[in-house]
């Protein structure tokens, strides 16, 4: 929102701990207690954050804004997108494998070969209702 304060100042804090700390220092809340206290964590959490600085009332930095958009448009496709699609590929090629056993076991109980795994519960029932 930079239509009302330049956003520098954030940004600054994003990317230097020591800046952050000392901003700290200055507020003596609650907050300002816990913000402290997670300003290792928030240090890790903005190191791979990218940021820009977007008046939606005059549209300063809306081309940052945009060229930002498609940075992390690229970054999907060639990390997450990637990764994705070879986990897509992985389980197709799992569930055509099981696919493939499940009508080799099917073929095989239909020519009559099979090792009685598959027999339904009242077939087992009734065989053991017989030696009784």
């Amino acid at each position: 929102k930079t239509d009302v304060t330049p956003h520098a100042f954030a940004q600054t804090w994003m990317s230097d701990l020591d800046a952050f700390r000392d901003a700290l220092q200055e507020e003596k809340s609650y907050m300002g207690t816990l913000a402290t206290s997670m300003a290792l964590m928030l240090e890790e959490f903005y190191a791979g954050l990218t940021s820009v600085g977007l008046s939606a009332r005059t549209g300063e930095g809306v081309d940052d804004f945009f060229d930002a958009v498609q940075r992390a448009a690229a970054e999907y496709d060639e990390t997450y997108g990637a990764e994705l699609a070879a986990r897509k590929k992985a389980a197709a090629e799992a569930e055509a494998a099981r696919r493939r056993g499940d009508l080799g076991r099917f073929r095989e109980d239909r020519r009559g070969g099979g090792s009685g795994e598959a027999r339904s519960d009242e077939s087992e029932e009734e065989e053991e209702g017989e030696g009784e």
